[in-house]
């Protein structure tokens, strides 16, 4: 008989100090086990990048959205959560976009200038909260979003946060020169 794993959670960053992670390797073997029935898996939580949505240059940013990548960091991770697709039916692909707090201080002066293009981020607790309502309405066999895009609701740029419920016109006017995450759950 498989072993069998009620809910797996993956939490891996995009990069890695020395390079990229290699994400063929890094789910190969778990491939492998649930190819020859030596594993199963009923649910699985990916906690992703918003790197998927790298190529559109303009408009809104939804969970609904179709990934297009254009950089190579963007495509290895669409390749594994591509991957993960054929290891578990049951899969909540979460897509965060650029970490901030709880250690993660490397972003904020980025997202302080953000000159060149505007820049999305989300709290590590905020995340952290989400992913424990997730493995709670799982547990609860209850309906859990396919895919998550998790920003703190804000577009920093050119100094200022705005906010895309109280600055919903000069987001839209931003949305035709740049693209724009929105903080969104898709089933």
């Amino acid at each position: 008989t498989p072993a069998n794993i009620n809910l797996l959670l993956i939490c891996i960053s995009s990069a890695k100090a020395n390079g990229q992670w290699d994400w063929t390797n890094i789910f190969n073997g778990l491939q492998q086990q649930v190819n020859s029935d030596e594993l199963t898996i009923n649910n699985l939580i990916f906690v992703s990048s918003t790197r998927v949505f790298d190529a559109p240059d303009t408009g809104m940013v939804t969970a609904d959205t179709k990934p297009v990548v254009s950089s190579e960091r963007g495509q290895k991770v669409l390749h594994g959560e591509k991957a993960l697709e054929s290891v578990c039916s049951n899969l909540n692909i979460v897509r965060c976009s650029g970490l901030i707090g709880g250690g993660y201080d490397s972003y904020k002066p980025i997202l302080a200038v953000a000159n060149d293009r505007p820049r999305f981020a989300v709290d590590v607790e905020e995340v952290k909260n989400f992913i424990i309502n997730q493995i709670g309405e799982i547990l609860k066999q209850a309906p859990t979003p396919k895919f998550s895009l998790l920003t703190d609701g804000k577009v920093h740029f050119e100094g200022k946060g705005y906010d895309l419920t109280h600055d919903a016109d000069s987001i839209k006017k931003l949305a035709e020169q740049f693209r724009i995450l929105v903080n969104s759950v898709s089933n």
